[in-house]
């Protein structure tokens, strides 16, 4: 089995890093077929790093927005839009709506904009 470090976060992957872990993961898939069935505990464990996993990317994808992006990133900051720098500079666009508040059993109608989301 590879080292945990081919696998570490916000590392920039292309296809044929895509490749290599679809090749590694074919070579094991016979030896997973053979494994025992979780037990519901190990399920309950594996659901509990979700968040955590999930929080990480969010945070990994916001780096490296900020690193790509020359204008910087957009987001909200005590009811202000805002536009973040690469260095860190923060700059004022707008003041951001309000969210909407929605009560329990209430209907939200959304419209469709186009049949083509490309358009």
């Amino acid at each position: 089995m590879p080292s945990i470090d081919a696998f570490l976060p916000c590392q920039r992957y292309d296809a044929s890093h895509a490749y290599n872990l679809f090749k590694v993961v074919w070579r094991y898939l016979p030896m997973a077929a053979k494994a025992k069935p979780a037990t519901e505990s190990e399920l309950d464990a594996l659901e509990q790093l979700i968040p955590d996993c999930a929080t990480e990317a969010t945070h990994c994808a916001y780096l490296r927005a900020l690193q790509v992006s020359r204008n910087g990133v957009l987001r909200t900051d005590d009811g202000h839009l805002v536009r973040v720098a690469a260095d860190g500079s923060k700059t004022v666009v707008a003041e951001a709506k309000p969210r909407r508040k929605v009560t329990i059993g209430e209907k939200v109608s959304v419209r469709k904009v186009s049949e083509n989301p490309a358009q």
